[in-house]
């Protein structure tokens, strides 16, 4: 088991149960469960509103041939950013509150992205059958966040991947 894995998944729900007893101690049990709660509620609903606000923005680039690269790497931060939320406490509130600001997760999505370019992930293979840009059958690579050529298909290898 990878030591991260042991991290997150260990210490730190054992540290966020630590920090909402002694925040229960000093302002009582009633009100921090209020708390808790409210954050989670608050915290969800603005975290739909961003996300319908994206899905719409990715709908919007997808009619348009744009490639919505940056609008789905939104709305993967938008859904962690939810799920912990969903998480009972406030030390895993901070982080997503801070991801629903869009400032700085527009940081976090360049960060992500150099990231995956380093690791060789964000590539997209497009095939033409017009020969507008290339032979019938071959296929083109497009970085992320591209203007797509209109008509493309998108194809599949062998494996069906």
């Amino acid at each position: 088991m990878p030591l991260w894995f042991f991290l997150v998944v260990v210490l730190v729900p054992l540290i966020d149960l630590f920090v909402l007893v002694r925040i229960g101690g000093f302002l009582g049990l009633w009100m921090t469960v209020f708390l808790v709660i409210c954050t989670s509620v608050a915290g969800l609903a603005l975290a739909r509103w961003q996300g319908l606000r994206s899905l719409v923005a990715i709908r919007a680039d997808l009619a348009e041939g744009r490639m919505p690269a940056d609008r789905l790497a939104d709305g993967a931060l938008l859904m962690l950013a939810a799920l912990l939320l969903l998480v009972p406490g406030f030390l895993t509130d901070i982080p997503a509150l801070v991801l629903l600001v869009p400032p700085i997760r527009r940081w976090c999505r360049r960060g992500l992205g150099r990231y995956l370019r380093a690791r060789g992930v964000i590539t997209m293979v497009v095939s033409r059958s017009d020969g507008v840009n290339c032979e019938s059958g071959e296929a083109v690579i497009y970085e992320a966040g591209a203007e797509l050529p209109r008509p493309a298909k998108y194809v599949q290898n062998e494996a069906g991947r």
